[in-house]
This record gives C-alpha cells, sequence and structure tokens, in this order.
C-alpha cells in the first residue's frame, strides 16, 4: 500500500532521516535540534 493511501485512511508515517530526498514527500516537517522541536510546519 503506497503512501497516499495510508495517509487517506487516516495512518501516520514517521520517518526519522538525514536524507533530504525524502521531505518532497512530506505534509509536514518538524526539525529537532538536541532533543527540542526547531521548526515545525506544514509543507505547501
Amino acid at each position: 500500500m503506497g503512501c497516499n493511501k495510508r495517509r487517506d485512511r487516516g495512518k501516520a508515517i514517521l520517518v526519522i532521516s538525514h536524507d533530504d530526498h525524502y521531505f518532497r514527500l512530506a505534509d509536514r516537517i518538524i526539525t529537532l535540534d538536541y532533543g527540542q522541536v526547531e521548526y515545525d510546519k506544514p509543507q505547501g
């Protein structure tokens, strides 16, 4: 099942990565710095 189908069914997918290849697929990006939220905005 693809990512979009899971999202449409109300499922969340959490990816932890330093690879910015995945960033364009995200609806929302949350950036942490030493365990503190540094950035939390929806993509768009």
